[in-house]
């Protein structure tokens, strides 16, 4: 078993297919069987099963995928922990941005990487928490975004900032000059998209109170949200970053709900198996003091 041998076989896995698996890796499927039997053979385990539609790791493949993602990690950062001794801080940090974030400072923080670390290139992914968590457990990213909820505790990664969740609201319904309460939801239609990170702290916060939230549905574009929300339809939360960015002639009052449950916590993480590179703690730095600029001059 070499470094061939594991990077061949999370292709395949990868892929689904040995065909399209030796398309991306250009070598002809034959030698790549060849390769994948004398694998089995030496681990005396079966590890993939072969179907009609393709290929699929058994338990004991799939335990080798997440060994050999590691081990290749680890060999990569590496390679560049020893360059940088040499004074060459450079090499790709894959950096996953949280979808409010990157619409408001995405260009901002990839124009400060590249003119104060110009020779690391960042690669900016956007998605939500669990999207982002899940590249980064999985190795396809070195850093990530999380959202918390404001008594967690996360040990991992640097806190980048904390923020208030906001109701937004057709201008006739809520008062913007008056905090809401959480009881002022009460049967109030609410347009929630269960993949914002906040929704479970919501929920939670609403039960606890004994708030019966009336949740109408969910649209996962914001721009989509707001427009439902400016024809009455529906009210809807957001985080403070995105609540700011509603235009006051919008038609929409935007309004802090009053509730210590409902902040939350953003940090930076990494994967706790793989020890950070210079390139890594680099990035973070600059990335901290970008949002840290960016949430003072708003104020």
């Amino acid at each position: 078993m070499d470094i061939r041998h594991l990077r061949y076989f999370i292709a395949i896995v990868d892929s689904g297919s040995l065909s399209e698996a030796s398309r991306r890796l250009h070598i002809v499927q034959p030698a790549l069987s060849q390769r994948l039997s004398s694998l089995e053979e030496e681990l005396g385990v079966q590890l993939l099963v072969r179907g009609r539609s393709g290929v699929a790791a058994t338990d004991a493949g799939a335990e080798l995928y997440q060994r050999a993602k590691i081990i290749l990690k680890q060999m990569d950062l590496t390679k560049g922990a020893v360059q940088e001794k040499a004074g060459a801080m450079k090499g790709k940090v894959s950096i996953g941005v949280l979808r409010t974030v990157a619409s408001v400072m995405g260009a901002r923080l990839f124009l400060a990487l590249k003119s104060e670390l110009p020779d690391i290139t960042p690669e900016l992914v956007v998605g939500y928490s669990a999207e982002l968590k899940n590249q980064l457990n999985s190795m396809r990213l070195d850093l990530a975004m999380q959202v918390y909820r404001p008594d967690a505790k996360s040990e991992n990664g640097i806190h980048l900032f904390r923020e208030r969740l906001y109701l937004v609201s057709p201008r006739s319904i809520f008062d913007p000059q008056q905090p809401v309460k959480l009881a002022d939801l009460e049967a109030v239609p609410l347009l929630l998209s269960s993949m914002q990170p906040f929704y479970g702290f919501l929920i939670d916060a609403a039960r606890e109170a004994g708030v019966d939230l009336a949740i109408v549905g969910g649209i996962e574009d914001g721009a989509a949200v707001l427009d439902v929300c400016r024809a009455g339809v529906a009210c809807t939360v957001v985080p403070e970053i995105a609540a700011q960015r509603i235009e006051p002639n919008s038609g929409l009052s935007v309004t802090v709900i009053d509730n210590d449950n409902l902040h939350r916590e953003i940090r930076l993480e990494s994967h706790p198996d793989i020890p950070k590179t210079g390139a890594m703690m680099a990035v973070e730095k600059v990335m901290a003091r970008v949002v840290t600029d960016f949430l003072a001059n708003r104020q």
